[in-house]
């Protein structure tokens, strides 16, 4: 969840304000991306940003209360949509009707696991011995897929693994929530920001400045950010969807250090030993952390850790792009910016819908909005609230603090409320597996707090040396003015 997501203040802020000692442009850059972007967006231009620049200038605000609130919603805000998206996938399997019944009788035939809310309906089915079924061994999973079965109007299916199909040997089934398409809810709440940032442009600046939304030159360069942020959003909602809030908040911290490493790659910066140690040891916990998972349902499904590798990779060149085309993109307010992006964000989530499997919405009841509940309007509200709120932070705070509260949030509130509801499965001190569970959890949050102190306080020395280099240049031309004149 927290996921993500799938939503960059810092980093953005930071080359506006370069951008000011050349010219009154110092608001314009900022939030171009980052609104647009989901939270893992967000978090990696942050993350480029401590790679490569001295922390921001934290503005001032008129109270301490006041900075507190806001650190606590941007705590809840950061790791709120794949909260939700764990309690809309509960609601879904909490249904046991008779549009069920087909389902229930498969299982009653075949064996398998039934949501805990036909528990009261057929007790029966969880009183006796499962049937027996081919055991599920790290060798056989995965390679012949899942079967699915489904009925137009249950919230939830069942899907078992294929082991061997000629023999008919094949894995319990279990129920699966039924839920929306990605692609689609995030080009709708794309929709709606564009319809935001288009009225809030003609508030502020008029006709003259909502025409600039529509400059399809400038628009055009934003083609290659928009369409990695946009796929990066979906990546982020695909990953929060497969994984337990808790999983999915440590996996996804493997981009603070991910992306750094492909910015330095690209501009041809070297890493310090000390930051080299600090990203050994968060892939160390990482691993650890994944190793601990022993159970079998768990370790053979690999599909949460593929939507992770490709949000944080589709967010890190999305990031390296903003980087290089933000600081070329001086003369248009940041408004205007985030107009231009927002258009193709969500024609690349609507992309997706059609590019990633199982290419176009499921034929149910509702059609492009199947499985809609209340539940899918807290997520995608939630969603947009994250990217509100990293843009209040990073006007706020600087990119430290940030960093800081995205670490922070898989303690409180991710791992809290997922132990709390059950989400996580309990931690047992006594069971080897768990030990190196919270050993690896432990070893990731500290290690990523030392990586951005760490990067924090390289960047005060990069800034001291520069400052120094050219104070002493300045010297040296007073100097040679003098010697000129006095010649």
């Amino acid at each position: 969840m927290p996921v993500s997501t799938p939503g960059h203040w810092g980093t953005l802020e930071r080359t506006s304000r370069s951008l000011s000692l050349n010219g009154p442009s110092s608001h314009i850059a900022a939030p171009a991306a980052v609104v647009a972007c989901s939270d893992v967006c967000r978090r990696s231009l942050i993350e480029v940003g401590d790679a490569g620049s001295p922390p921001d200038a934290p503005q001032q605000t008129n109270s301490k209360p006041v900075l507190v609130l806001l650190l606590i919603v941007n705590l809840y805000f950061d790791s709120s949509a794949a909260l939700w998206q764990q309690a809309y996938k509960d609601d879904r399997l909490n249904y046991c009707g008779t549009e069920c019944e087909p389902l229930i009788q498969i299982v009653e035939r075949e064996g398998g696991e039934l949501p805990k809310a036909c528990k009261d309906a057929h007790p029966s089915l969880f009183q006796r011995p499962n049937i027996e079924v081919e055991e599920e061994t790290a060798e056989n999973c995965g390679k012949h897929g899942d079967q699915v079965t489904e009925e137009p109007h249950c919230p939830w299916k069942l899907q078992r693994k294929v082991f061997d199909p000629a023999k008919k040997k094949y894995g319990a089934w279990k129920a699966k929530a039924q839920t929306f398409t990605v692609g689609v809810a995030l080009f709708i709440e794309a929709v709606f920001g564009i319809a935001v940032y288009y009225s809030l442009n003609y508030f502020v600046g008029g006709y003259e400045q909502l025409r600039m939304c529509f400059d399809m030159r400038r628009m055009a360069r934003f083609i290659p950010v928009g369409t990695m942020f946009g796929f990066s959003s979906v990546c982020a909602f695909l990953a929060q969807r497969a994984l337990q809030p808790g999983s999915y908040a440590l996996y996804a911290q493997s981009g603070i250090v991910i992306v750094p490493i492909m910015w330095r790659i690209i501009f041809w910066k070297p890493l310090s030993v000390v930051t080299w140690f600090h990203i050994a040891f968060i892939a160390m916990g990482i691993v650890m952390y994944r190793m601990s998972e022993s159970d079998i349902n768990i370790a053979c499904d690999g599909e949460g850790l593929f939507w992770v590798l490709f949000k944080v990779l589709a967010a890190g060149l999305a990031s390296i792009l903003a980087e290089m085309m933000l600081k070329n993109q001086t003369d248009v307010p940041f408004i205007v910016q985030v107009s231009y992006i927002l258009p193709i964000k969500a024609f690349s989530c609507l992309l997706t819908v059609f590019l990633l499997p199982p290419h176009g919405w499921k034929s149910r009841p509702g059609g492009p909005l199947h499985d809609w509940t209340f539940f899918t309007l807290l997520v995608l509200i939630h969603s947009l609230g994250d990217t509100v709120m990293s843009s209040v932070i990073a006007k706020t705070f600087d990119s430290v603090v940030k960093a800081i509260c995205g670490v922070v949030g898989i303690i409180f509130p991710t791992w809290t409320v997922s132990y709390a509801l059950g989400w996580e499965k309990k931690v047992d001190l006594s069971n080897p597996a768990d030990q190196l569970k919270v050993t690896g959890g432990i070893l990731v949050v500290v290690a990523s707090l030392a990586y951005v102190f760490g990067r924090a306080d390289a960047a005060k020395l990069d800034e001291a040396l520069k400052d120094k280099q050219l104070a002493e240049e300045r010297v040296a031309g007073m100097q040679g003015i003098e010697m000129a004149q006095t010649s």
